[in-house]
């Protein structure tokens, strides 16, 4: 959960462009995807 929360700060940190959020945005929301994929699976 330690990596939840550095992503979630990382997220927050006022100094990233708006690209960069937009494309780190996208791949957490792919992380998700591949959780969910192997929770189903499992």
């Amino acid at each position: 959960m330690n990596f939840l929360r550095k992503l979630l700060l990382f997220t927050l940190y006022p100094k990233l462009d708006r690209k960069e959020i937009t494309d780190f945005a996208i791949l957490i929301l792919v992380c998700f995807m591949i959780v969910f994929y192997k929770v189903l699976k499992s």
